[in-house]
């Protein structure tokens, strides 16, 4: 089983209304992933979302 340990949203810049979007994804490692949302015509960074988890042992996990 997973937990998220962080979750990070940076936004970087605006967009306007109608704007197409494109997002690329991608895991740095096997804890981290990492996503950014771009203009379509562009190619500006509109926003990046961050996500760390840890692998926790079911038979730990506290379910009280």
């Amino acid at each position: 089983k997973n937990q998220i340990t962080s979750c990070n949203i940076h936004f970087i810049s605006q967009a306007y209304y109608k704007t197409q979007y494109a997002i690329q994804r991608q895991q740095s490692d096997a804890m981290t992933f990492i996503s950014s949302i771009f203009t379509s015509k562009e190619a500006q960074e509109i926003c990046r979302v961050q996500m760390k988890w840890k692998h926790i042992n079911v038979l730990d996990y506290d379910t009280k």
